[in-house]
């Protein structure tokens, strides 16, 4: 009797881990319907790796056909930087936002002799960039031989490392933990219907108008993978063809009043921004580094506050400091321009020349 109630009882046992198999089964099929869109969304940002973040790239700008997603530069420059430094040993310097492109390092190496010249940009760079990014080479014990600094009033705003995708920088430099790292580009690659545009490009191999938010239909960079500098190559492109039709476009191109010479920035350096310039010098002077600090010239013809520029000379030293803001003859110039934000490489070759033979 005994023998039968056991089995009875085993066999009560087996039907209930049957019976809760049976439910977790069904649970995990239905949990598994329930995220299925979720992963069919997020999929190609996990494959395509769209922003070339999550694995590594031979080429950030060339092998592939537009459209493109423009990926951050920031962060590109420290990858090639890391990938390349043992093989070039790089002991030079440009450091500045996108506006710094146009000093490329063939012609900055008239002026530096023999060196490894390295451009060390971001996107839209901020002080806290530069800061980290110095702090970083001084660490690791990079040699610094020569620095060309490029700075403007928006640069000097930036204290902290960017919310934004676009301007984000190599975790190794602005401390942030990988996994907020990329997750900052899931978010991005979730939002503003990004995701929608992704898909739709994929399946129909079309770049509609809407799309034009998210990327980009044209070759914009020329791009030296060794020394990492960037040209942008589709705007030289549509001013070589009809140069009177580009500049015509008053939408970009908008009239300056005469006087914005008189007008002046609201003064940005305060403590924090004076300490990241003073430790920025303090590792110029360590290394013993032959450095000049540029003001951009703007299209805007704004002045640089003069408590700015004064803070500036203070730090580095008035006879490595060049204001090249407000009006003058480079900024008077249309023509200097690609568009309202960024100067051409013939004003940064003007520049070099003047700040290196003067």
């Amino acid at each position: 009797m005994r023998i039968v109630k056991l089995r009875q009882g085993l066999f009560s046992a087996r039907n209930m881990k049957t019976l809760s198999f049976l439910k977790l089964a069904k649970f995990g099929f239905r949990f598994s319907f329930f995220l299925l869109p979720a992963v069919v969304i997020t999929a190609p940002f996990f494959i395509d790796d769209p922003f070339k973040v999550l694995y590594h790239h031979d080429d950030f700008y060339h092998g592939a056909a537009p459209p493109f997603v423009t990926s951050p530069r920031g962060y590109v420059s420290a990858t090639l930087y890391l990938r390349n430094r043992e093989k070039y040993r790089y002991d030079s310097f440009i450091f500045g936002s996108s506006r710094s492109l146009v000093f490329l390092t063939k012609d900055w190496k008239h002026y530096i002799g023999p060196s490894a010249p390295f451009h060390f940009d971001a996107w839209g760079e901020s002080l806290f960039g530069l800061w980290a990014t110095l702090k970083f080479l001084d660490k690791s014990e990079a040699p610094i031989r020569n620095v060309l600094l490029i700075l403007d009033p928006s640069l000097l705003r930036g204290i902290s490392e960017s919310k934004k995708p676009i301007d984000a920088h190599h975790p190794i430099i602005s401390g942030v933990p990988w996994a907020k790292f990329y997750t900052l580009f899931l978010k991005a690659y979730m939002s503003g219907g990004f995701w929608i545009g992704y898909w739709d490009l994929k399946i129909f191999k079309t770049h509609r108008p809407y799309m034009q938010k998210y990327f980009t239909n044209q070759q914009f960079l020329l791009f030296d993978p060794v020394t990492n500098d960037c040209r942008f190559a589709w705007r030289e492109h549509l001013i070589a063809v009809d140069p009177e039709k580009y500049y015509d476009n008053k939408a970009v191109f908008y009239p300056r009043n005469s006087r914005a010479g008189e007008k002046e920035c609201e003064m940005i350096i305060k403590e924090k921004q004076l300490t990241m310039l003073r430790e920025i010098n303090a590792i110029f002077k360590k290394h013993r580094a032959h450095y000049k600090v540029v003001v951009s010239p703007l299209y805007d013809q704004k002045k640089i506050n003069a408590k700015d520029l004064k803070t500036l000379e203070a730090v580095f030293g008035t006879g490595r400091v060049y204001n090249y803001s407000g009006v003058n003859a480079l900024t008077n110039n249309v023509r200097n321009y690609y568009e309202t934000s960024h100067y051409k490489p013939d004003v940064a070759r003007t520049i070099l020349s003047e700040i290196y033979t003067a």
